[in-house]
């Protein structure tokens, strides 16, 4: 008997595969009798395939194909009119317009999730297909395109699927559909890929972006957020290095492959472009706040920060070059006026490291809170303290970024052994798509000592065991111009807004 052989499936008893084995010789010697009811009892479960269902079991390879034998004798669908059959690998399914097609197990499990032939995609029209992604298959319906795999499935109709076609379907590198068609509000709906996205609204347009896109856009409410619907797909300035997806309100959303995406809103979006855009400041790199929540931005050639009328920028500059000037710092009583309300430091915790780095920048920007007393002779003091009580400099985050900007140029400070560097920082008020400036530029200067010297008053000791990093900032202080004292900082370069949406 084959029971002796072939392994059964489960629910199946040896002696219940050798009846039906028997019932098979017999029915063997009646040909005709096989061929007038158009059906086959199969071993070894004994359930009867028939018709057009039988003919397309027999095509893919009967109980030696991927189907393997049947589970059921045929069914009438819900709607009376479809028939099917059960099988241990999957089902195939007949209509009188659409013929009879075999779907996988994981076929029917994603065509469940829409409630199979009475749900949108309706009935098969083609047998599963394989496409370039492993382990993937689709297959063709009436109402729409199913793909699946042991992990994921969706499914893609009407607008979207054109759209998808469009774009070269699972060839394309948005991927397959892992989702069916979801909705978000009244006007929208849309389906996410294995990378990337496609939105459609109810003018029937539609758009895509891929996933480091659509993880910024996800987390901002997606089409009824605040960046609200995409005016354009994802384009490249640089294909798979540099991309951005534009937004109506003054949005976007840009991604880098080094640095990855980030949204830019209001006055910035304006800054950034007139500033000459992805040639000009650049990429932005991510930070962990949302923007909205932000009161710097770093771009990979500059940075910029939200101010009480506006935005301070370094980088991006488009009129020239700045020029290195030798910096001869002369404390004088000016340098910090009575009018600043500013206290003088005290002598205790000049170790401290306030300011660590700069995450994912090498070399790391140190700062130490450091000392500073007017009453010293001059020359004395170093680091934050120093800083911000005799200079007037709090923004650390700014002063990092002039050290790493690319418009900054080197000059050679007083104090032996240390590296001065001084960046032009500008103030624009941007509205209705231009921005201009609404203060004169200041050149921020600052001195580092990437060695501990013994010779800065209040210094950590370079044998202490638990201290072994750079000494750091020594100093950071504003150039002169007609709107300021001496070295002293405008409030404008020490403001900490927040960045919005409009200015």
């Amino acid at each position: 008997m084959r029971s002796d052989a072939v392994e059964l499936p489960e629910g199946v008893t040896k002696g219940q595969a050798d009846q039906i084995e028997i019932e098979e010789g017999r029915r063997n010697v009646q040909p005709q009798m096989l061929a007038a009811t158009g059906c086959q009892t199969v071993w070894p479960t004994g359930f009867q395939v028939c018709g057009a269902i039988l003919d397309a079991y027999r095509e893919i390879g009967g109980t030696l194909s991927w189907l393997g034998p049947p589970k059921s004798n045929e069914l009438t669908n819900p709607d009376g009119v479809g028939k099917r059959s059960e099988f241990y690998g999957g089902s195939i399914y007949w209509h009188p317009d659409t013929g009879a097609h075999a779907v996988t197990l994981d076929g029917m499990r994603q065509w469940g999730t829409l409630k199979w032939e009475s749900g949108p995609l309706g009935y098969p029209t083609s047998s599963p297909i394989d496409t370039n992604v492993p382990l993937t298959q689709m297959q063709k319906f009436t109402g729409g395109d199913n793909y699946y795999n042991p992990l994921t499935g969706g499914a893609v109709w009407g607008d979207i699927k054109q759209r998808y076609d469009e774009l070269g379907g699972s060839h394309h590198a948005i991927g397959i559909p892992i989702t069916n068609e979801m909705s978000n509000g009244d006007r929208y709906r849309y389906n996410n890929f294995s990378n990337g996205t496609i939105s459609w609204r109810n003018d029937r347009q539609t758009r895509f972006m891929y996933l480091a896109t659509k993880k910024v856009w996800d987390a901002l409410g997606r089409e009824t957020g605040k960046l609200g619907w995409p005016t354009t797909h994802e384009l490249a300035y640089v294909p798979g290095v540099a991309h951005h997806v534009d937004f109506g309100m003054n949005a976007t959303i840009l991604w880098g492959a080094a640095v990855g995406a980030r949204e830019l809103t209001g006055g910035i979006v304006t800054l950034w472009n007139q500033l000459g855009g992805i040639d000009g400041l650049g990429l932005p790199h991510i930070s962990s706040t949302s923007f909205e929540d932000s009161v710097m931005q770093r771009f990979e050639k500059g940075a910029a920060w939200a101010t009480e009328d506006g935005i301070a920028h370094m980088g991006g500059v488009v009129d020239g070059t700045i020029r290195s000037q030798q910096i001869e710092e002369v404390p004088t009583e000016k340098d910090a006026p009575e009018s600043a309300g500013l206290r003088s430091a005290s002598r205790s915790g000049t170790g401290d490291i306030i300011y660590p780095k700069n995450p994912g920048v090498d070399p790391h920007f140190l700062i130490r809170r450091g000392y500073w007393d007017p009453q010293d002779l001059p020359g004395v003091g170093f680091g934050a303290d120093k800083a911000k009580y005799k200079h007037g400099v709090t923004r650390w985050d700014m002063v990092e970024a002039a050290n790493t900007s690319e418009t900054s140029t080197y000059f050679s400070p007083t104090e032996s052994g240390a590296e001065g560097w001084e960046t032009k920082v500008f103030f624009k008020a941007c509205s209705f798509g231009k921005c201009e400036e609404y203060a004169d530029p200041v050149i921020l200067r600052h001195i580092y000592l990437a060695e501990n010297r013994e010779w800065f008053k209040g210094v950590p000791g370079r044998n202490a065991s638990d201290d072994t990093a750079d000494l750091g900032l020594v100093n950071a202080f504003c150039g002169q111009d007609d709107k300021i004292v001496v070295n002293f900082c405008p409030e404008r370069m020490r403001e900490t807004k927040r960045f919005g949406r409009f200015f």
